[in-house]
């Protein structure tokens, strides 16, 4: 039995609700495909920050993320962390990272998913895409659709997508920033066609900058 002197971490992890969803790396998988997909072009999305899929899926579902206690720690069972959930995207959804030097990007986080976009709930085609996969989504989950509503998805998706869109627009020619490597695992997961939709990094980008010659006014070089 629980006293009232228990610290809060202790409760919390007597007091769990029972585990409704036996797969959270599944769910979050089916998840990235209902609120993004492939792009063939200079497309991304956040890793991290306010308009991350990570966060946008705490909003939408909180109940398969670990809860964030500001610096405390605390494991749930049948949840992961937001760690684990990008993991999952590479890992299970072959989403790539990619590195912005873009100073505007800063807040959302320094690296970003490649060859990637948001589904736009303003967007009729992907309207019905995000419904498709919503509802597999509380079809293989039944809990789902009594913890999130099909409006509520499009109202938080929708406000991410504004919200990521104002962000690139600060830096019209932004261009994800990856090493050779990484370019051509990008090429080869989206399948393009056309080898200049986007800007390969040139070599000398990759160079450090030459060193500049320091003299000394009180010995003059020769």
């Amino acid at each position: 039995q629980i006293s009232p002197n228990t610290p809060i971490l202790v409760k919390m992890a007597a007091d769990q609700t029972p585990v409704l969803v036996d797969n959270p790396r599944d769910l979050s998988a089916m998840f990235a495909d209902c609120v993004t997909e492939r792009a063939t072009k200079a497309h991304c999305i956040p890793r991290r920050g306010p308009h991350s899929i990570v966060r946008l899926f705490r909003a939408v579902l909180p109940q398969v993320l670990q809860p964030d206690l500001k610096g405390r720690r605390i494991r749930l069972k049948g949840r992961i962390t937001g760690c684990e959930f990008n993991k999952v995207l590479e890992q299970d959804c072959g989403l790539k990272k990619a590195r912005s030097r873009k100073q505007v990007l800063c807040n959302s986080g320094s690296s970003v998913f490649g060859l990637r976009r948001f589904r736009d709930p303003a967007n009729p085609m992907d309207i019905e895409a995000i419904q498709e996969h919503f509802n597999r989504i509380c079809m293989r989950y039944p809990v789902v659709s009594g913890w999130c509503s099909e409006d509520r998805l499009m109202n938080e998706l929708s406000k991410t997508v504004s919200g990521w869109n104002k962000t690139l627009s600060q830096s019209s020619t932004f261009k994800p920033f990856v090493s050779s490597t990484t370019w051509r695992r990008l090429k080869n997961v989206a399948k393009c066609t056309d080898p200049t939709h986007l800007d390969q990094p040139s070599t000398a980008d990759a160079l450090p900058s030459p060193r500049r010659a320091i003299t000394d006014p009180r010995h003059p070089a020769g």
